[in-house]
């Protein structure tokens, strides 16, 4: 997970995840990177009937945190499930002596109504409520 000195990307890793999660952020510690596989996954349907957001909602979908070695591959990822959530943005990661620490805007319901705040991009789209900013830390031996 380096770009080199010219600009391109020496490697590749594929991760693996089930339900086509919608990837809207990430982050880079000193040694990992930190991906999120959220339950707001792409929805066939929605994308055929021409739906400028074809996302959803999951419930049956695990929030899950991914650490994988940036000098490493797929099959060093450590997974973590954590509490059913969406992330919008990563504003920090971290390492603390073994222990990844990322700060985050989540919200558990994203595509509720919001009674404070809430921003309409387009009538097609849903409205979002405003998120809470959480941190997360585990541990990079956890599987």
């Amino acid at each position: 997970m380096v770009i080199g000195k010219d600009g391109t990307v020496p490697k590749a890793v594929e991760v693996p995840v089930v339900e086509g999660p919608m990837v809207y952020d990430m982050a880079l510690a000193s040694t990992y990177a930190v991906l999120l596989d959220l339950p707001v996954t792409f929805d066939l349907e929605r994308a055929m009937a021409g739906s400028s957001f074809p996302y959803k909602w999951n419930p049956d979908q695990p929030a899950r945190v991914s650490l994988l070695p940036r000098d490493g591959g797929a099959s060093q990822i450590a997974w973590c499930e954590m509490e059913s959530c969406y992330v919008f943005h990563v504003l920090n990661a971290y390492d603390d002596a073994g222990t990844i620490v990322c700060d985050v805007v989540g919200q558990s319901s994203p595509f509720r109504k919001s009674r404070r705040i809430s921003l309409r991009r387009s009538k097609n789209r849903p409205i979002f409520n405003v998120g809470s900013i959480l941190r997360c830390a585990t541990s990079s031996d956890h599987q």
